[in-house]
This record gives structure tokens, C-alpha cells and sequence, in this order.
């Protein structure tokens, strides 16, 4: 549960099949553009990429404690066409 001091940091996460990518970006911290293979490995660098971006743009917080993020997935498929 956030305290009233802590604001999460809402990143949006896209899978795209046609390429086997996940991309995330997030309006809420500057420059963040990560790619990965999988959701897991996405998650794993942006736990070390959110707190840098937000130190490298002196994006200022309230709170100096944990940093919480959330992610919003969106799963874009491809159906090949049939004949």
C-alpha cells in the first residue's frame, strides 16, 4: 500500500508478437525506452533504469524511500491470414 508521500510511477509495457519484443516507456520518467525479450527481463532493467533516469534528469520526488512502479501491459498479436 502507497503512502500519501509515495507516487507510483506508471510505465506501459507492449508486447509485440510479429517481433517477440516487449518495449516499455513511461510518461513519468524522462528517456525511458527499454526493450527485452521477455515481461521478466523487461521488469528486471527497469528496476535499475527508473531510478537512474529519474537521478540523470533530476526528476525530484517526495519521498526518498522505495521507489514503486506499476506496469500496464497491452499484447499486440498478429493472425496470419487464411486463404
Amino acid at each position: 500500500m502507497l503512502t500519501q508521500e509515495q507516487r507510483q510511477i506508471l510505465v506501459r509495457a507492449t508486447y509485440d508478437s510479429s517481433e517477440g519484443v516487449w518495449t516499455a516507456v513511461s510518461d513519468d520518467v524522462p528517456g525511458l525506452a527499454a526493450d527485452a525479450w521477455t515481461f521478466e527481463a523487461l521488469a528486471f532493467d527497469l528496476d535499475s533504469l527508473i531510478p537512474e533516469l529519474l537521478t540523470l534528469n533530476n526528476v525530484s520526488r517526495t519521498n526518498e524511500g522505495d521507489l514503486v512502479y506499476g506496469i500496464e501491459v497491452k499484447l499486440v498479436r498478429t493472425i496470419p491470414r487464411t486463404t
